[in-house]
């Protein structure tokens, strides 16, 4: 890796051990939980529906965001030793 990636990665893994990260996580999960419930009985359209969709993959990709953080780091080192 260059310098600049290995910044990258290392900064990125920093915020995520952050406390503040971890509490952000934390809401957004237990949002995650609410949203089919609420959709389910307070869904008063199919634009209603979608937009509750739309926040929910939208918290899950955060929550997901260390995970994929470490699956890209691995990828550049993997290429890095097949190159």
């Amino acid at each position: 890796m260059d310098q600049k990636q290995t910044t990258f990665f290392r900064e990125l893994d920093s915020t995520f051990r952050t406390p503040g990260w971890v509490h952000l996580t934390a809401g957004w999960k237990e949002e995650m939980e609410a949203i089919p419930f609420a959709a389910f009985y307070n869904a008063k359209s199919m634009e209603e529906l979608e937009a509750a969709r739309i926040r929910y993959q939208l918290l899950n990709s955060l929550v997901e965001l260390p995970d994929h953080h470490e699956r890209a780091r691995l990828e550049v080192e993997r290429e890095e030793d097949d190159g």
